[in-house]
């Protein structure tokens, strides 16, 4: 456990902190929220784990909403 918490989790959040110092602001977020939906869809698959209506239809909205934060053009 001590390994598992300490050094994978430091690490994790280290490699995060970096990568998100040379984004932009739009692709830290958009790379933040890929996670969750990642995570739905992957227990889905993976795990045979159903999806509710509402689940289906958020991890739809967070898609769309990926989509178009990732297609914006800055001003």
């Amino acid at each position: 456990m001590g390994y598992t918490g300490v050094f994978t989790t430091s690490i994790a959040y280290l490699a995060f902190a970096l990568g998100a110092r040379r984004l932009s602001p739009t692709a830290t977020v958009v790379g933040t929220l890929i996670e969750p939906l990642v995570a739905a869809v992957a227990a889905a698959w993976l795990f045979s784990q159903p999806l509710t209506g509402q689940q289906g239809a958020g991890a739809l909205l967070l898609g769309a909403a990926m989509m178009l934060l990732a297609r914006r053009h800055p001003a």
